[in-house]
């Protein structure tokens, strides 16, 4: 429990505080009294997050427990109450009646926010990728996919706050000639199921990002995607092996390395494919810069969009490209070069 409550009060202070009153009142009670959060060990240790289990809330909110006083204060849901003494009694019952319910969530699922304007935020990353491919189209394959809506780039128009000056690369047509996604849990088109899990993996107070992600779903069920159910360091060698020899491999994540135990396996699974590809990711420093290089972080922001050319086994360029904020609120572009990391063989 001692975890637990260090989580919930980390997840208060620097997640929520400022985006999600709801979450961050629960997040405070929860440290205070983290027998609240016992679904929560019924998942394996390392996904053991506060989102997950709010997830698995908002999950029963919209299924089991539709009705239940608690929705009264999820703006998604529809509700209108203000955060106070009486959500903390409505989410203390929903957790006592719906233990069961919370638990087994919690044992199959995974956080999965797919948040739809990240796409804004790596559409110059895919330009730069098209600078490097020439006349050869690009093979995009996605790491923790969701339901994929990040792997139509050329389908969706999104926006992003711009801090500092305009992203380069933007004028870069995209030729996609292929796109995978590799997730434990993939959401395909028809799957009624996980669109409602991801829903129920948006914030209370996040309505606009609700919609977003209905629209997308919407031209995702568009695309012909090639779905891979499994662990993205297991499966993307397969998924590059299927990548035609005139294609570009594009191995990209946006938030999604950082559930993984040991980052640095992914990397090496890449060279050791022999393919020259670009990999891009939109993570903390700690599960995409500090992949890459060890320079300091070059930007004062919650997530760094970087970019590495790897060729021969080797990566043999890499460039911090832009801050970015949570959620895909906002971009800070600004390439720089990075060191290189070398990697072993």
């Amino acid at each position: 429990m001692t975890d637990l409550r260090a989580a919930f009060l980390l997840g208060a202070e620097r997640e929520f505080d400022g985006s999600s009153p709801t979450y961050a009142l629960l997040a405070r009670v929860i440290a205070e009294r983290p027998e609240l959060a016992s679904p929560l060990l019924s998942a394996p240790e390392p996904l053991r997050r506060p989102l997950l289990l709010f997830g698995a809330v908002q999950y029963a909110l919209r299924t089991t427990a539709a009705g239940h006083p608690l929705a009264g204060y999820y703006p998604a849901l529809g509700g209108t109450a203000s955060p106070g003494a009486g959500l903390v009694d409505a989410f203390t019952d929903l957790v006592k009646t719906h233990w069961d319910v919370l638990s087994g969530l919690c044992a199959r699922r995974t956080t999965q926010t797919n948040e739809v304007r990240r796409a804004a935020q790596l559409r110059p990353a895919f330009g730069y990728a098209a600078s490097l491919a020439g006349d050869r189209p690009l093979s995009l394959v996605e790491l923790g996919t969701s339901a994929g809506v990040l792997l139509v780039p050329d389908l969706t128009e999104q926006e992003t706050e711009l801090r500092g000056p305009e992203p380069g690369y933007l004028d870069r047509d995209l030729r996609i000639g292929g796109r995978t996604g590799i997730d434990l849990a993939p959401v395909r088109p028809g799957d009624t199921e996980g669109e409602t899990w991801l829903r129920a993996c948006v914030w209370p107070e996040h309505t606009e990002r609700l919609a977003r992600l209905d629209a997308a779903l919407a031209t995702r069920a568009t695309a012909d995607i090639t779905w891979i159910a499994g662990d993205m360091v297991d499966a993307v060698p397969g998924a590059i092996g299927a990548v035609p020899g005139d294609h570009l491999p594009v191995v990209f994540a946006s938030n999604a390395v950082c559930y993984l135990d040991e980052p640095a396996r992914l990397v090496q699974a890449l060279a050791a494919t022999g393919r020259d590809l670009v990999l891009i990711l939109n993570e903390a420093p700690p599960a995409g810069l500090a992949l890459l290089t060890d320079d300091p972080v070059p930007f004062d922001a919650p997530g760094v969009l970087v970019s590495a050319e790897i060729s021969g086994g080797q990566l043999v360029r890499a460039r911090a490209l832009a801050g970015t904020g949570a959620h895909g609120a906002w971009l800070d572009w600004g390439p720089k070069a990075l060191n290189p990391r070398t990697l072993p063989v």
